[in-house]
Order: C-alpha cells, then sequence, then structure tokens
C-alpha cells in the first residue's frame, strides 16, 4: 500500500478488484469525470498543504534553517504533486478496463459478511482472514499490516479491522485503522480509515 499521503494505491487497488460498472450512455464518461475532479482535489491538499510549511518556515529565525524548511516544504509539494499524477494514471487505467459508467454499488447489510472466521466467498486478491499479515519494506520504510480480530459497524454493513503500521528508520510514523467490508459474492469494500501519524525528534 502507498502513502494516502504517499500511500494512495489501496483504494485504487480494491475498485480494480471489485469494481462492476452499472451502465453509462455512449458519450458520458462517470469514470473520467471522476478522475479528473480526485486530480484537482489532490492538487489542491498539496498546495495547500505547501502554504501551511511556508508559514510554519517563516517562522523559523535562522536563515540557513529557514532556506531548509522553505526547500523541504518545496521538495514534499513536489512529492505529492507526483503522487497525485501517479493515482490519477491509475483511475485511469481502470476506466480503461471496466468502462466510463458511474461507480453505485450496493450496500446492504444483507449482502455482506458480519462473521470473518466463515467468509462465504473469500476473495483470494484481497483476502482478510483475521490473522493475515503482510510486511512491506523499501526506502527506509516498513509497513506491517494485519487483519485483526475487530469490528466496526459502519452503514449497519460489519467491517473488518486491519492495523497498518508504518516505521521509518525504525520510528513509528503512522499507526491506522482501515475498515474492510466482505460481500458474500468476494468483493471487498475499503470503507474508510482512522490514521494517526507521528513525528520523531532528536532529544
Amino acid at each position: 500500500m502507498a502513502n494516502r499521503h504517499g500511500r494512495g494505491s489501496a483504494p485504487l487497488l480494491v475498485l480494480l478488484i471489485l469494481l462492476a460498472p452499472v451502465g453509462a450512455s455512449a458519450g458520458q464518461k462517470f469514470c473520467s469525470s471522476t478522475t479528473a475532479s480526485a486530480f484537482d482535489a489532490c492538487e489542491n491538499a498539496a498546495r495547500d498543504d505547501l502554504n501551511t510549511a511556508l508559514g510554519i518556515c517563516t517562522n523559523v529565525s535562522d536563515q540557513d534553517a529557514r532556506s531548509q524548511c522553505v526547500a523541504d516544504a518545496k521538495d514534499a509539494r513536489h512529492e505529492a504533486e507526483q503522487s497525485c499524477k501517479d493515482q490519477r494514471a491509475a483511475r485511469r487505467d481502470v476506466c480503461h478496463t471496466l468502462g466510463e459508467a458511474r461507480y453505485e454499488p450496493s450496500f446492504d447489510p444483507a449482502d455482506f459478511d458480519a462473521d470473518f472466521e466463515h467468509l462465504t466467498h473469500p476473495n483470494p486478491l484481497f483476502p482478510i482472514a483475521i490473522g493475515n499479515q503482510w510486511v512491506y519494506a523499501g526506502g527506509g520504510e516498513i509497513d506491517t499490516v494485519e487483519i485483526q480480530n475487530a469490528t466496526k459497524l459502519i452503514s449497519g454493513v460489519t467491517c473488518i479491522v486491519a492495523h497498518d503500521v508504518v516505521k521509518t528508520d525504525g520510528d513509528l510514523t503512522e499507526d491506522t485503522n482501515d475498515w474492510f467490508a466482505q460481500a458474500k459474492s468476494g468483493d471487498v469494500f475499503y470503507c474508510g480509515e482512522e490514521a494517526k501519524q507521528y513525528e520523531s525528534f532528536d532529544g
């Protein structure tokens, strides 16, 4: 999974696994329009983050430290904008593969499993059995995801909790609970998250 603050590919992965078009009239490009809106929102967020960071840098009295702060802020924006472009490319691939129909999946509790120890049709591409664990490593970052024996009720649907912990150079930088619902058909739905980010300082 990539950072939603750099790891934003998880929802797209789920879309690729289970997205089902529901009919679009000729010439109506709902998927592409959604992709364009999401890209605009992503770029606006990157711009907002830059302005916030520059405001913080303004209050750094040491000139060298202030210059470094500004450089770091601009680098962060560049990385965020690249992530926006990567997400747009992935969404365009989804549109090309699945078509331009609106994405309006049913979210009826009767269509979902509530017992994650006895799933009706486990998804082999996105297995969310209790105890499953994945570890991703690279660039000094280790991301550990574990499916926990815990659930959250969302709109009447029982969702399993995936605990996602990111450490960078040994320091905890993100601790997130992601929520996934398992449809009896085998589809997996990403239903949101509760994320906490941490920053460590020398001393």
